[in-house]
C-alpha cells in the first residue's frame, strides 16, 4: 500500500513529543485545509498511532525518526484499552503555540508535566467532550470555541498526580516526590507502566462490590479525575499511600466471600516482576503479616521465605510441631481464652489458626498446665484417688473451672512431678533380676502349653522360689528371679532357643519387614551371625517386657487400631521415638506408657 501523501505548501517537521494525529491537525491548520484532505481514508481512531506511523515513515519531508520519536513507536504497539478516544489537552501549552503531546492520549493521562495542571477533556463553552477525530487543532468542532482561551480553567494538580504522569510517560520523577519507586524504572515498557496504573484503578473498592470497568470509568470526565488522584496517592504516596490502599481492600473484604485483596496481590506479583517493584512487595508482605489472619505456607510461593517464617498465624498442627505441645493442650488454651485463635473454613474442612506470639509468651505455662485426668495419669492414680489428694490440700498450684476463664481444672506439671519425687525418692526399687507372672506369660506363654499351671506347680513344689511385689496377695503379684526362671525353663521348654527373623515374625504375628525394622532400630535385640540375625528367648522376653504391639492393644481393648492411635495421641503417648518411621511409631509403644493410662490398666 502506498502511504505517501502530497506535500503541502507549508511543510513543518514532526516535533519530538508530538502525537501523530496532532501533527496532521497542526499541518492542516497551518495550510488552512481539512485534515482529511491531507490523509485520505485513514481512520484516526484509538489506533491512530498504528495507522499513521507508516505515513510518517514513508514521507521523508516529515523528518520522522525512531530515535527522536520513540514514544510514538511504543504507542503504535499498544492495545486500544491503553489509549483514549477523547482529547485531553493543556490550554497553557496550546496558548504558547506548542503541539499536541503524545502523553495527552493515554487513558490514564491526568496532568501536564510542564505546567503541573490537570488536563481538560471538554469544551469550556458548550461542555461537550472533545473527540480526537472531530476536533481541530485549536477549536471545538461543535461550537468553534478556541481551546487556548480556557487557561482560566487550568487548575494545579497535586504532586502525586504529576508523579503519576511522569511515570506513565517514562520521564524522571519530580525531585520533591516521595514514592516507593526509588530505583530506575526505565526497563519498564510503556504498556507495562499503563497496566500498573490500570491495575490500581481496577481494584479500588466500589460501593456495589464490583471491579471497576477501567476504560468506561476513566473515560468519564467526572470520575476519571477522582480515580486517578486515588491511584496516584496509592502508588506514589509513599509507604502511607500504599498501606492505606491495602487497608481499604482488607476492610472491603470483611463479610464477603471472595477476597479482592487476594486477587490484587496475585495480579500485582504476576504483573510487576521487575526489580523496581520490590519496595512495594515488601510493604504488601509487611501488611500481610500485620493484618492477614490466614495461614501462609510454602504454597504461597509469591512471598519471600522470611515473610512466611515470621507470619504470626499458624495452623494448630504446625503449632504443635513448633512448640512441642499437644493438640488437646492448644485447643483447651484457645477455648479458655489463654490463646487467640481463629477458625478458618475451607471447601471441605475447618481448621484452627493460632496467633503465634501468644504461644511464644505462654509456652512455658502451657507446657506446665495439666487437667485433672492428665495429672492423675502422670501421678499413677485414678481420678477418684487424685480428687482425694486435691481435696486434702496436697497441691497448692491449681485453678478451679471458671466460666469466663477456664472450663477445666488446671494443675502444675512441675508440682506433680516434684510431689512424686518427694514421695518416691526414699522407696526401694524392685530388683531388675525379678520378673512377675504377667511378664513371664507375655514372654514365654506362646512357647509352652499350660505354662501358668506348670509354673505354679513348680512354685508349690519349691522348684522355684517366688516373692510378692504387692502387699495384696494375688497370682499377678508373684515374682521369680530371672536366673532361676531361665534355668527352670531350660528343663521345661524345648532346647532350641535361637530364632531367625522369619520365625520371630510368625511368633509375634507380624510381617517380616516390620520385624526387621524392630531389629534395625534396636527395639528387638539380636546377635548378628554370618547367616543373619540370631534372636534368643532372652531377647524376646526383654521385648515383651518393655514394649507392646498396637495389634495386641487393639485386640485386648476391643478398639480398632485407628481410634486407638488417636486416643494414645490425645494422652501424649505418641510412639517409642518420634525420629523413627511412621509405621514403626504407630505399631509399637512402651508398655509402661500405656499401662499408666487408667483405661488400659487391665492389660
Amino acid at each position: 500500500m502506498d502511504n505517501r501523501i502530497s506535500r503541502p505548501a507549508i511543510c513543518i517537521p514532526l516535533a519530538d513529543d508530538e502525537s501523530a494525529i496532532g501533527y496532521f491537525k497542526r499541518l492542516a491548520d497551518i495550510n488552512v485545509v481539512d485534515p482529511k484532505d491531507l490523509v485520505v481514508s485513514i481512520r484516526c481512531n484509538t489506533s491512530f498511532a498504528k495507522n499513521l506511523q507508516p505515513i510518517l515513515e514513508e514521507n521523508k519531508w516529515i523528518e520522522f525518526s525512531i530515535a527522536h520519536h520513540n514514544m510514538l513507536v511504543e504507542m503504535s504497539k499498544l492495545n486500544f484499552k491503553h489509549l483514549s478516544k477523547q482529547l485531553k489537552y493543556c490550554p497553557l501549552c496550546l496558548q504558547e503555540g506548542e503541539v499536541w503531546q503524545n502523553g495527552w492520549h493515554f487513558l490514564c493521562s491526568a496532568a501536564c508535566i510542564k505546567h503541573a495542571v490537570w488536563l481538560l477533556d471538554a469544551c469550556q463553552y458548550c461542555g461537550k467532550t472533545l473527540s480526537l477525530t472531530h476536533t481541530s487543532f485549536h477549536h471545538c468542532r461543535s461550537c468553534g470555541f478556541d481551546m487556548r482561551r480556557a487557561t482560566s480553567q487550568a487548575q494545579k494538580c497535586p504532586e502525586e498526580v504529576l508523579t503519576l504522569q511522569c511515570f506513565l510517560e517514562g520521564k524522571p520523577l519530580p525531585s520533591t516526590s516521595m514514592p516507593l519507586l526509588w530505583t530506575d524504572f526505565s526497563e519498564l515498557t510503556l504498556e507495562e507502566r499503563s497496566e500498573v496504573l490500570q491495575l490500581f484503578a481496577r481494584f479500588q473498592p466500589q460501593p456495589d462490590g464490583s471491579l471497576r470497568q477501567v476504560y468506561k470509568y476513566l473515560s468519564n470526565k467526572n470520575s476519571a479525575k477522582v480515580c486517578l488522584h486515588e491511584v496516584a496517592h496509592s502508588l506514589f504516596g509513599g509507604y502511607v499511600g500504599l498501606w492505606n490502599y491495602l487497608y481499604a481492600l482488607k476492610i472491603f473484604d470483611e463479610g464477603t466471600v471472595s477476597s479482592r485483596f487476594t486477587k490484587f496481590y496475585r495480579t500485582f506479583y504476576n504483573l510487576c516482576t521487575h526489580a523496581c517493584f520490590e519496595p512495594y512487595k515488601e510493604v504488601i508482605e509487611q501488611f500481610i503479616n500485620n493484618h492477614w489472619h490466614k495461614a501462609l505456607s510454602k504454597r504461597n510461593n509469591l512471598f519471600a521465605s522470611k515473610t512466611i517464617q515470621i507470619h504470626p498465624w499458624v495452623p494448630l498442627q504446625q503449632a504443635c510441631r513448633m512448640y512441642g505441645l499437644s493438640k488437646r493442650t492448644l485447643r483447651r488454651a484457645v477455648a479458655d481464652g489463654m490463646l487467640t485463635g481463629k477458625v478458618e473454613k475451607k471447601a471441605c474442612n475447618t481448621s484452627i489458626l493460632i496467633y503465634k506470639p501468644d504461644i511464644e509468651r505462654k509456652v512455658i505455662r502451657l507446657k506446665d498446665v495439666l487437667n485433672a485426668t492428665e495429672a492423675a495419669t502422670l501421678l499413677g492414680v485414678t481420678k477418684a484417688q487424685f480428687k482425694q489428694l486435691r481435696d486434702a490440700g496436697t497441691f497448692k498450684q491449681f485453678s478451679a473451672p471458671e466460666a469466663d476463664y477456664c472450663s477445666t481444672w488446671q494443675f502444675s506439671k512441675m508440682e506433680i512431678e516434684s510431689y512424686m519425687e518427694t514421695v518416691l525418692w526414699h522407696t526401694a526399687v524392685v530388683q531388675s533380676d525379678y520378673l512377675c507372672i504377667p511378664d513371664i506369660m507375655r514372654a514365654y506363654g506362646h512357647k509352652c502349653e499350660n505354662l501358668l499351671s506348670r509354673l505354679l506347680k513348680a512354685v508349690e513344689a519349691n522348684e522355684l522360689i517366688a516373692k510378692q511385689f504387692s502387699a495384696k496377695p494375688s497370682v499377678r503379684s508373684l515374682a521369680i528371679k530371672k536366673s532361676d526362671l531361665l534355668h527352670w525353663l531350660d528343663t521345661t521348654l524345648p532346647t532350641d532357643h535361637h530364632y531367625s527373623v522369619p520365625r520371630v515374625a510368625k511368633l509375634l504375628g507380624v510381617n517380616q519387614q516390620f520385624t526387621y525394622e524392630l531389629v534395625h532400630y534396636g527395639l528387638l535385640h539380636s546377635d548378628e551371625t554370618d547367616h543373619g540375625y540370631d534372636i534368643t528367648d532372652e531377647h524376646l522376653m526383654a521385648f515383651h517386657i518393655e514394649y507392646v504391639l498396637l495389634s495386641k492393644l487393639s485386640k485386648s481393648t476391643g478398639v480398632n487400631s485407628r481410634n486407638l492411635i488417636k486416643n494414645l495421641m490425645d494422652y501424649e503417648i505418641y510412639s517409642v521415638d518420634k525420629d523413627w518411621p511412621v509405621k514403626l511409631r504407630q505399631k509399637v509403644y512402651r508398655r509402661e506408657d500405656v499401662e499408666a493410662l487408667e483405661w488400659l490398666a487391665e492389660l
